[in-house]
């Protein structure tokens, strides 16, 4: 009984350990890279923001469809399996020309993270009305973004009109999605530090 009892406390303080040593590092990444907009946050009424919040928590563990074919900014096609190869994967949905303040502090907060979580794990799509506003775009933020038809994801959070963040896991599954509006957006960067700790810290050195 007391071996029981001493492998339970150990296994209880090992635990304990476990997620203390993950919030330490998340804050730690947090603090060095938390943007100075951090406590911008793009309002929304409550009841948006409970509808974003109940289509983010729809659209969590969803099989994404990696047949789906994309296109480049030069007009090529590309499968999203070739896009998301070697995930896990942090992706960026947005529309061009929906909520400009979110696109643009998101964006923002992104290029902190790419040194960190390397360019090719941060993926960019978008729906683009054509190839001209897509090439330019992509000049002006100096970003690749992929081209996808609207809703074609097949994420409840896709039929807001407001851009969202979400991993894919080494499953293809949908991950932590969170809406770029209302409270959510006003804690991205902890958010980030949460997610990049979890999913790549076997890819990326957090020193």
């Amino acid at each position: 009984m007391k071996i029981k009892m001493k492998k339970r406390a150990f296994i209880i303080i090992f635990v304990i350990l476990i997620a203390g040593f993950i919030i330490y590092k998340s804050f730690t990444i947090y603090q060095r890279l938390k943007t100075p907009f951090q406590n911008q946050t793009v309002k929304v009424d409550s009841i948006t923001n409970n509808r974003l919040k109940i289509a983010a928590k729809e659209s969590t563990g969803i099989k994404i469809d990696t047949s789906i074919i994309m296109k480049t900014g030069n007009n090529n096609n590309i499968k999203l399996s070739k896009i998301l190869e070697h995930p896990p994967k942090l992706i960026f949905v947005f529309e061009d020309k929906s909520c400009e303040k979110c696109i643009d502090i998101e964006l923002e907060t992104l290029n902190k993270f790419t040194s960190v979580i390397g360019e090719k794990n941060i993926i960019y799509i978008s729906s683009f009305e054509n190839t001209k506003k897509h090439l330019k775009f992509e000049k002006k933020k100096g970003i690749k973004i992929y081209n996808i038809a609207e809703n074609h994801l097949g994420l409840p959070v896709e039929n807001s009109e407001y851009p969202f963040l979400f991993l894919v896991d080494t499953n293809y599954l949908s991950q932590a999605v969170s809406p770029s509006a209302g409270l959510a957006l006003n804690i991205r960067p902890l958010y980030l530090s949460i997610s990049l700790h979890q999913y790549f810290t076997k890819r990326v050195s957090l020193k």
